[in-house]
């Protein structure tokens, strides 16, 4: 398939790429091949901000929304030479700001498609992954980070925080 291999030499080339996750490629088996093609390819990868569903926490793959404020999303796509959009469209800024760039990436940013919203999404990245030879790679997962038990003063913080750490001996929440 053209497409994808035109994705795959993007991707092997080792200029800096961004995958842009659309809210079909960001739940489940979907988002499991992008974190394939992203560790054998050092890839980034986001979502666009407004994105219902993303498998979040320890253990998933992680995934940046694009930033909502102009200055910081253009600051995300500084040094990207490629987007893919898998099932999204460019990242825009989300209305004309006075003094502020439409586009998020840099001029010259070059903008490929691998995949419509209305396309088959998982089979598109399967077909990817499988071009990229990436089926045995370990994504990265979230690390499971919580709180320590607090002391002291009570505080509506220290009552989150107690409330989110792990019960004496067991992992997960202390309800």
């Amino acid at each position: 398939m053209p497409v994808i291999d035109a994705a795959a030499e993007i991707l092997r080339s080792g200029e800096t790429t961004v995958l842009i996750l659309g809210p079909k490629a960001t739940v489940g088996a979907p988002l499991e091949l992008a974190g394939q093609i992203a560790e054998v390819t050092g890839a980034r990868l986001y979502t666009p901000t407004h994105t219902a569903r993303i498998a979040r926490g320890a253990g998933r793959v992680p995934v940046r929304r694009v930033p909502y404020p102009v200055d910081q999303a253009v600051a995300a796509f500084d040094d990207v030479q490629d987007i893919i959009l898998v099932g999204a469209r460019p990242p825009v800024a989300f209305f004309a700001y006075p003094d502020k760039p439409s586009r998020l990436s840099r001029p010259g940013t070059r903008i490929h498609e691998l995949a419509r919203a209305d396309e088959d999404i998982p089979g598109a990245l399967t077909a990817l992954r499988d071009v990229l030879d990436a089926a045995s790679a370990t994504p990265k997962r979230a690390e499971l980070s919580l709180p320590g038990r607090p002391s002291g003063t009570l505080t509506p913080e220290k009552i989150g925080a107690v409330v989110a750490a792990p019960a004496a001996g067991k992992r997960g929440g202390g309800r």
